[in-house]
């Protein structure tokens, strides 16, 4: 069981990173590891695969001048938007004004420099500053260029980030049903069932991006749940036929049918996020050192 301090966990954790788009959550690449390792040592590996002229939009968790400067060398027009920490020191480029778009940087350690040798002394990056009516002021960091993206531009595409978590939650509550633990028990059936899991994920959620093409809407337009039914229901129906001819018919089909399944715009709450305290029945499980026999 994973410990971290004196608490145990209560069932053996791993940990997973998944690179998805955003705009039909499709997930496009996803790595796993020792939960006791952290999630930038998977996200550098996903990076290498990132398609030209794109944009990774990441939480406040991924500001680490090593991945985003290892993001930006690799490929052509390849950026990165992400919130900034509260704890990282920056200041403006000299000739910079002050105000709510600037060039900063941030003075990189020699400890940072030697993992890698790429990283310059001054690292530069475009600096955004933004409120929403009832939330506290917002710092976004990217490298996207101020000639071509409007500082607007950049806002709406992060708040495009949550589609991630929404792509999330539908593995979570509709496909798992909530559970906590996964089924299987020995480590490389975890693997093989998460991996499985993922798989048909995707499947449902290509049916979904087929369907939204054909109505000019984005995939994550499409419900997940009610395609979901429909889809195992039809995959079940098409693996167990004998009239193999009928499938690209069937497959037509499908798509005609999900395309009818579009999810209207949800409003933007005008509260903040919370969540309820949970209150322990039972104290909690702390290590214990071993004793010698």
């Amino acid at each position: 069981a994973h410990s971290k301090g004196e608490r145990v966990s209560a069932f053996p954790a791993f940990r997973l990173t998944c690179l998805m788009n955003a705009r039909t959550q499709i997930i496009l690449n996803a790595g796993l590891c020792e939960f006791k390792k952290g999630e930038i040592t998977i996200a550098s590996q996903l990076v290498d695969n990132l398609p030209n002229t794109s944009v990774v939009l990441m939480d406040k968790l991924y500001h680490s001048a090593e991945l985003l400067h290892h993001i930006e060398m690799l490929g052509s027009d390849r950026f990165w938007v992400t919130p900034l920490r509260t704890d990282i020191k920056w200041q403006r480029v000299q000739g910079e004004v002050e105000s709510d778009d600037m060039l900063v940087e941030r003075t990189l350690n020699s400890h940072t420099r030697k993992r890698s040798s790429t990283l310059p002394k001054d690292w530069q990056f475009r600096l955004i500053k933004y409120q929403i009516d009832g939330f506290e002021p917002k710092l976004l960091a990217t490298s996207l260029p101020r000639e071509q993206y409007s500082k607007e531009d950049i806002i709406a595409l992060y708040h495009e980030r949550w589609s991630i978590e929404l792509g999330y939650r539908d593995i979570k509550k509709t496909m798992l049903k909530n559970t906590m633990t996964l089924r299987s028990k020995k480590p490389e059936l975890v693997i093989q069932e998460l991996y499985g899991m993922l798989i048909a994920y995707n499947l449902i959620r290509h049916e979904a991006a087929l369907a939204g093409k054909q109505v000019k809407v984005r995939g994550a337009q499409i419900s997940f749940k009610t395609t979901m039914r429909v889809v195992i229901y039809d995959y079940y129906s098409m693996a167990t036929t004998n009239s193999i001819h009928t499938l690209p018919k069937r497959l037509k089909d499908l798509t005609d049918t999900v395309k009818d399944f579009i999810l209207p715009k949800p409003d933007r709450p005008n509260y903040p996020r919370a969540v309820k305290m949970k209150k322990k029945e039972f104290p909690v499980k702390r290590s214990q050192p071993l004793k010698a026999p």
